[in-house]
């Protein structure tokens, strides 16, 4: 299990001779809920495995609302944290 943060994925890319065009994180929204889950987790002394089981479905709803929101900003704004990053790269030709 790895975690990057946006720089590493960008410089990783870049070393691969893609030209990067777009940056940023994503699900920022729950960002902190996250964290805190996470770090509950740690303190438990749980091994830090997949935080992906399926809550119920209220949750579920509710959670793909918020999730769904940040769709309208991703394209235009480099969000400064997130769960996850969105990296839009293309290779030039000939490269």
């Amino acid at each position: 299990m790895r975690r990057y943060v946006r720089k590493a994925v960008v410089a990783r890319l870049r070393e691969a001779r893609f030209e990067v065009r777009h940056a940023t994180y994503f699900n920022s929204v729950l960002f902190p809920v996250v964290a805190a889950v996470r770090m509950l987790g740690k303190l438990r002394g749980q091994d830090g495995g997949s935080d992906l089981a399926m809550p119920s479905a209220g949750v579920n709803r509710l959670l793909r609302r918020i999730f769904a929101a940040e769709r309208h900003l991703v394209p235009f704004v480099t969000l400064p944290f997130g769960v996850s990053i969105l990296v839009v790269g293309v290779r030039p030709l000939g490269g």
